[in-house]
């Protein structure tokens, strides 16, 4: 009976001994990896996307930074910019990964759940058709390379709108006109040569031949066809001419101002310029030595042979400006900015003030104003910006004022420069058109309504 009942004994222990032994071996070892969305996730870490060449790695949605990238997408844009120095999203949740190329960047997101692919308020703006993270870094490098042709051959930067002309000789234009934010074409002439400023929502630009075309608002006849009557596509300026250079204005005394030189070299302006306002082009004066003109908010400028400048604030007659020097180039728009040939930079806050020297030791080769934003370019291809920045439009990664100019972020090399109503563009040597500052009409040509502090890359649908 005794050894019975040990037996027994010892059997219940065994058994006893067998169920904890499976228990404690299935809850401790490894989980199956496809039984956790966490896992999940981890499984398609680092996965690239070849058709985009982005690196879209998403990291463990469980993790609690996910919800501030949420937060920051879904909340007002304002909030984030004390932060967020270009407008868009920087901190350690969306990392630029430094590719070489600047059109294809490794872009790793945290959490794709969170991000809203048409969320602009939120200062980074996500690419819909790649998921990346289309605001630039510190650098002013391009992120999404799901877009057209990079490249671009003329720029036309106006008041609130940009016009440009691609390789192909076809014409593009966004910002405050039919085409919104991003570039569109405008007609499908393949002819196109060179664009001018564009005014209060129109444009004019020059055909291979020499001819002139304008289109958009002409309440003001400054598309020179003989009318007020709008045209939605470019229709010639009457004149049998070959012209050299157009620009407009689109605010000011001067709002809806078209001038341009003709191809013997003389001065013609029409729609709101002063005693010159018509719905046709007339002649200014009777010279014909004109060489490089410009159009601004409350002048009028030009350079004549001899390197001679020559402003109107009225267009009742035009002044001479520093007169002791040669001039290269003119700027106005704010104020009037001028290059002479010692590569330096004067000012002039109308054409009855005095002259001030943009202050620095630089080299310069070109100058552009805005409405009271500069830059220029020096020697190096570097661009400098100065004055109001509110919208980022000195594209120093910040919005503080400069009084003296402030090296462009990105370290590139520039060809042309172009400043518009608080916002500017420029094309770099390679031929890549960047833009930056007030996005309120779509005039960076990013597809969105983002300011921006830095470059950003404008690219062909």
């Amino acid at each position: 009976m005794y050894r019975s009942k040990s037996m027994l004994y010892l059997v219940l222990v065994a058994a006893l001994a067998l169920v904890l032994c499976r228990c404690d071996c299935n809850g401790g070892g490894e989980t199956d990896s496809g039984s956790t969305p966490q896992d999940a996730t981890r499984a398609d870490a680092g996965q690239i996307d070849h058709a985009a060449g982005q690196d879209h790695t998403v990291r463990d949605s469980a993790q609690p930074h996910d919800s501030a990238v949420a937060d920051a997408h879904a909340g007002d844009s304002t909030a984030d910019d004390s932060h967020v120095p270009d407008g868009g999203i920087q901190d350690s949740h969306v990392v630029d990964g430094g590719a070489s190329d600047s059109h294809v960047a490794d872009t790793t997101i945290a959490d794709s759940t969170a991000i809203d692919s048409h969320a602009d308020d939120a200062g980074g703006a996500v690419d819909s058709a790649t998921g990346a993270d289309s605001s630039t870094a510190d650098t002013g490098s391009s992120v999404d390379a799901a877009h057209g042709p990079p490249d671009w051959s003329a720029l036309g930067v106006g008041f609130r709108m940009v016009g440009a002309i691609a390789p192909d000789h076809t014409l593009w234009q966004w910002g405050w006109s039919a085409c919104g934010s991003g570039p569109c074409q405008v007609g499908t002439d393949i002819d196109w040569s060179a664009i001018g400023g564009s005014g209060s929502a129109a444009s004019c630009a020059i055909k291979n031949s020499g001819t002139l075309w304008c289109w958009g608002n002409n309440s003001d006849g400054a598309l020179g066809v003989g009318d007020t009557s709008n045209r939605a596509v470019p229709t010639e300026v009457l004149g049998d001419s070959t012209w050299l250079q157009v620009d407009m204005n689109g605010a000011g005394d001067l709002y809806n101002a078209t001038c341009g030189i003709k191809g013997d070299h003389s001065l013609w302006c029409w729609g709101t310029a002063g005693q010159y306002a018509s719905h046709t082009p007339i002649h200014v004066g009777t010279d014909s030595d004109w060489h490089q003109m410009d159009v601004g908010a409350n002048a009028v400028c030009g350079i004549r042979t001899g390197g001679a400048l020559y402003c109107s604030g009225t267009m009742n007659g035009f002044t001479r400006l520093g007169a002791t020097s040669t001039w290269l180039e003119v700027a106005v728009w704010s104020q009037i900015c001028a290059l002479n040939d010692q590569s330096e930079i004067w000012c002039w806050s109308d054409p009855a003030a005095t002259a001030t020297q943009v202050p620095g030791s630089h080299v310069w080769r070109s100058v552009t104003v805005g409405g009271f934003n500069y830059c220029a370019i020096d020697d190096n291809a570097a661009i400098w910006c100065w004055g109001e920045n509110g919208n980022g439009q000195l594209g120093t990664g910040n919005n503080d004022n400069a009084a003296e100019p402030t090296l462009v972020v990105g370290g590139a090399q520039w060809r042309i420069v172009q400043a518009g109503y608080q916002f500017t563009c420029g094309v770099r040597t390679d031929d890549s058109m960047w833009c930056w500052g007030n996005n309120k009409y779509g005039q960076l040509g990013d597809g969105h309504t983002t300011n921006r502090n830095v470059p950003i890359q404008v690219f062909r649908p």
